[in-house]
C-alpha cells in the first residue's frame, strides 16, 4: 500500500492526532482510499454502491474516485519508467523491496525536481486528466498492461462496521454542504 501526494509523489505520513472537516468542528480521522476488495473500516474509505444514489452519495463518490486516480497514476508513472516492475521481480524478497524502494526515492527526487513544469519522465499527458469534463486516460496506460491491483476483484465481506458508515456519510455530507466546489461560470 501507498500513500501519495496530488503531484504524484509518494508518501507515508504518522499522523499522530485527528483532525477536523475544514471549517467544521466535526472530528475527521486520516483515511486511505481503497476499492470494494478492501472493508470499510475506520481509516478506510470506498465508494457507495448501486445506481439510484441521492446527491451527496454521488457527489462522494465522485471525489473519491478523483483522488483514487491519483494513487493509481502515481503507481502507472513507476512502473512505465521502471519497466522492472513489469514482471515478476528477481530475487528473493528482500531484494525486490530495495528494488522498490530504491525506484520509489528516484520517482519522487525526479518529480520533485522537475516540478513545476511537465517533463520528459511525466508530461502532462502522461497522466489521466479531464477535458470538457471527460475522462482521458493518460499515455502511461499505453506502455502498461493492467495493473496487478485492479484484476483483485472481491476479497472480503464488506459489511461496514456502523461507526464506519456514519464517517463516511458524514465526509458526503460535507461534500455536499461546507466542502461543495464551487464552479465559475
Amino acid at each position: 500500500m501507498a500513500a501519495c501526494d496530488a503531484r504524484y509523489k509518494f508518501l507515508w505520513v504518522d499522523v499522530g492526532c485527528i483532525g477536523y472537516l475544514p471549517n467544521t468542528n466535526v472530528v475527521a480521522p486520516f483515511w486511505f482510499i481503497a476499492d470494494e476488495a478492501f472493508s470499510l473500516k475506520q481509516h478506510i474509505l470506498h465508494l457507495y454502491s448501486g445506481c439510484n444514489l441521492n446527491d451527496s452519495k454521488r457527489i462522494f463518490n465522485y471525489r473519491l474516485l478523483r483522488a483514487h486516480r491519483t494513487i493509481e497514476n502515481s503507481f502507472g508513472i513507476l512502473v512505465a519508467r521502471w519497466r522492472i516492475f513489469q514482471s515478476k521481480l528477481p530475487g528473493v524478497p528482500t531484494t525486490a523491496e530495495s528494488y522498490i524502494l530504491a525506484a520509489v526515492t528516484q520517482h519522487n527526487f525526479i518529480m520533485a525536481l522537475c516540478q513545476p513544469e511537465p517533463s520528459r519522465y511525466c508530461p502532462e499527458n502522461f497522466v489521466d486528466h479531464e477535458k470538457n469534463g471527460m475522462l482521458v486516460p493518460g499515455e502511461w496506460r499505453n506502455n502498461v498492461g493492467r495493473l496487478p491491483h485492479t484484476d483483485l476483484g472481491r476479497l472480503k465481506s464488506n459489511n461496514p462496521a456502523k461507526m464506519s458508515e456514519i464517517m463516511r456519510n458524514t465526509v458526503a455530507d460535507f461534500l455536499i454542504k461546507e466542502g461543495r466546489v464551487h464552479v465559475a461560470v
